[in-house]
């Protein structure tokens, strides 16, 4: 895999070999009629996770998940991602 596309000429970065696994949320999408308090676990304990609650895609520059609960009292679209070496 190639973070970066290159269609029609060689790729000059180095490719990947694999990817993280997905964060895991405690509550799946929905409608709530009271505030939650969304977790995130990480399946690999070498990943670390990001997310937002913009609905845009999670980098590394995005806030980093720090195991305390991410409580949502309105619509809000969370993403999130791990990241591992």
């Amino acid at each position: 895999h190639f973070e970066l596309p290159t269609p029609g000429i060689p790729n000059d970065t180095e490719g990947l070999l694999e990817y993280a696994q997905n964060p895991v949320f405690s509550h799946n999408g929905g409608f709530f009629s009271s505030a939650i308090s969304l977790k995130l676990l990480n399946p690999s304990s070498d990943a670390v996770t990001y997310y937002t609650t913009d609905g845009s895609v999670p980098t590394r520059t995005s806030s980093e998940y720090d195991y305390s609960p991410i409580v949502l009292d309105s619509t809000t679209i969370v993403r999130a991602r791990a990241f591992e070496a």
